[in-house]
This record gives structure tokens, sequence and C-alpha cells, in this order.
């Protein structure tokens, strides 16, 4: 049995027009062991500061409302003039959004019990800010608690799990008699645009109405349903909860709508929201997706249900499987490193926040070239997601040395090189 390791991004090898695909080593040589890891980093960093964590919370509160009610101004200030009354609009939806990506991020944090150390706190906060998002609170804590026990497995992974190619359709690829499925013409309006497109605006309210993007199911899967497959029996009261916390804010918002107008209420939450989804759709997709990061079927995998090789779940097969990426530093400041500090987050997901960057540079001298990351900012994110929501949704096994692990499909795997 094997497990693959990942090694880092960097733009000296974009440059060479592709990226060495990370080595396959026999799981028993892993260079370094849980223990190690978390010995790198100081202990303090693992300890809660509810002031800290609050402070953070409330700073981004702040700035929504101060946005909220600076828009208002600024409408009656341009009601004359109709570009810059628009102008003002969409600055107030592309800003409001990025700051409640950073709410929707620390109310995920909760979920994982990374922003205080109460569970019941972390519920409270979570389920109230969550909720006014639009997330079903503990219906998407519990499924992504399975993304992160089997992230990258082609079938118990939950989002963006990639197609197999069958060796039929990889035979008439060779032969010409197929088109290549993640080499779209930079002309195919549907591959590059529409399908991008649908994965920002739709992608994620349809992954929680139909687990769209999720691996194969049998029945449809919900995330509003409490009897769904991805959730244990004795939890579905805390579904339906959720359920009933959504139905409780659609309310709120039909009130206010009443009392204040539905167009401003409707033009100060919906695009603000759909912009959060958008990164939420972005950030997600692109922490697990890349060339050179491997899937793995069931084969892979079922050493792991050997409690003495947890260490090997955690590490190899699931934080390595990841990227830190980066949407620039003020990118960044506002979603409180979620993207440049992931590999840390999957390691040590209850690690507070705001601790992260100084865990994952206390972490990298361990991991060395197993820690994946590609820090070229803001515009090299938003280019790389429109590329690789376009171009990465088959993935192949014929090349690797076990059929259990998959990469993207690429013609170039032959020579041992992906783009």
């Amino acid at each position: 049995m094997t497990i693959t390791t990942t090694q880092t991004l960097n733009q000296k090898a974009a440059k060479k027009g592709g990226k060495e695909r990370a080595p396959i080593i026999p799981k028993e040589n892993a260079p370094f062991t849980l223990g190690q890891i978390k010995g790198a980093i100081p202990p303090h960093l693992f300890k809660h500061s509810m002031l800290k964590s609050f402070s953070y919370l409330g700073v981004d509160l702040l700035e929504s409302t101060i946005w909220l009610f600076l828009i208002l101004y600024l409408d009656g200030l341009t009601k004359e003039n109709t570009l810059l009354n628009w102008t003002c609009w969409v600055a107030y939806w592309l800003y409001q959004g990025l700051t409640w990506t950073g709410i929707w991020v620390l109310a995920h944090e909760c979920g994982h019990g990374g922003f205080v150390a109460q569970e019941w706190l972390n519920d409270t906060v979570g389920f109230i800010f969550h909720t006014v998002l639009y997330v079903p609170y503990f219906s998407w804590k519990f499924s992504h608690a399975k993304h992160h026990h089997y992230t990258n497995h082609m079938t118990k992974d939950e989002p963006f799990v990639p197609h197999t190619i069958t060796p039929e359709q990889r035979a008439k690829v060779d032969q010409g008699e197929l088109p290549h499925p993640n080499k779209p013409s930079l002309f195919a309006f549907y591959e590059r645009w529409v399908i991008p497109f649908v994965m920002l605006f739709l992608g994620w309210p349809l992954y929680l109405s139909i687990n769209a993007s999720g691996p194969p199911k049998k029945e449809l899967v919900s995330h509003y349903d409490p009897k769904a497959s991805i959730f244990n029996k004795k939890d579905w009261w805390k579904i339906l909860l959720s359920d009933l916390g959504l139905v409780a804010w659609t309310l709120a918002l039909w009130k206010l709508g009443e009392t204040f107008g539905f167009g401003l209420v409707a033009a100060l939450y919906i695009p603000p929201v759909l912009v959060t989804n958008s990164y939420l759709v972005a950030i997600t997709f692109l922490q697990h997706t890349d060339d050179i990061l491997p899937h793995y079927d069931a084969t892979e995998w079922t050493w792991l249900r050997l409690a003495s090789l947890f260490i090997v779940i955690v590490i190899i097969m699931g934080a390595l499987c990841t990227v830190d990426r980066s949407l620039g530093w003020f990118g960044d400041y506002k979603t409180h490193h979620i993207v440049d500090t992931h590999v840390t987050h999957h390691i040590f997901s209850y690690l507070p926040f705001y601790n992260a960057e100084e865990a994952t540079k206390a972490i990298k001298p361990v991991l060395k070239e197993y820690h994946c990351e590609d820090k070229r900012g803001f515009f090299h994110f938003w280019y790389l997601f429109f590329k690789t929501a376009a171009e990465n949704s088959v993935v192949d096994n014929e090349t690797n040395k076990s059929p259990g692990i998959f990469y993207f499909f690429r013609e170039e795997i032959k020579h041992g090189k992906a783009h």
C-alpha cells in the first residue's frame, strides 16, 4: 500500500511549463509524525482567547455596519447620477461580500472548535452567523467534518469530487475520436465561462440542496433533510433546528422588506451573499484542486480503518492534499487567513484561527517539500480559478504505480509533467 505526498508549487516550476508530480513513497517511510508536527508549534498557540476571537468578529460586524450606512448615504447623494450611483452600489456589494466571507469563515471556525474553547458558545455563534448567511449550521458542520476526514477521497469526500475517465474513453481520446475532457478550446464558451460562473453563483446552494459536486449517491442527498445519509441518525434534531433557523431568518427578512421596502432589503442583502458564496466556492475549490494533488479510491483507503494508523490518515491523506494559496495581503486579512494557512487548518482544525499564520511558519521546516503552496496573489488566484474550473474535471489513474491513485488527466502525464 502506498501514499502520495505533495510538493511545493512555485513560479519557477510554472515558468518551465509544468509542475513536477509529487513522488509516491511507501506509507511506512513517512518522514514525520503528527507528534513531530505538533511539537514544532509553540504550545501557547493552541490556547483560545475569547476576547481576541470576539474582537475579530466585532471588527467584521463594525465594518459591515459602517459600509451599510455608507451606501445608504451615498445612494441618496448620487441619485441624480446613475453611473456614479451604480458604481457605489457595486463597490458596496463587492466589499460587503468580502466582509461577510470573513464572518462566514469565523462561523466555520466555530464548527471546528477554533473560535473559543466552549463548544456551546462555538455552536451558538456559528449558528447565528451561518444562518444569516443562509447556511444550515449543524448540517454543514457535520458534512464538513467528513470532508476533513476524507479529503480527496473519490467516494467519501464531500465537495468537488472529479469524474473518472474510463479506459475506453482514454483510448478514444488518445486516438483523437473524443476531445480531451480537460483541454477545452479558448473559445469553448460553455467550459470556459458557463461552468465557472455557475460554480461561483449557484454551486454553493446546489451543493447544499442536492449535493452537487459531491460523490455519487443512490438517493438524493440534501443538507436540509434530517434523514439524509450524510448525517448520523442521532443528529436529526440539529439538522431540523438548522432548517428552522433559516425559516426564521427568511421571515425576519420579509418583515424588514415590509418595513423598509423589499427592493432596498434585496439590494442590501442578496448581491453581497452571492459574492460571499462566490468566494466560498473559489476558495474551497482551489484548496484541494491542482494538477499535482492526488485523489484516492477505496483501495488506497482500506488501511485507514486501522486505529494505529490514524496519524497517517490525518496528515498524509488529508492535510497534504491541500494547497496554501493567497488572495493578496488584504484578501487574506479579510478572510482571516483561511486561504493561506489551510494546510495547518487541515492538520489542526481546532487551532485558534488567529494563530494559524505563526503555526504555519513553525511547521514548514518539518513538512519541507511536503508543504504545498502557491501564493501569487489576488489576480492570479482568480485567473487560476477560471482556468482550473474549466480544465480540471476528469481524473485518471493510468500512469500511476497504484490504480487507486488518481491525478487530473493530462497528455503530459506520460512525461511526468502536468500543467
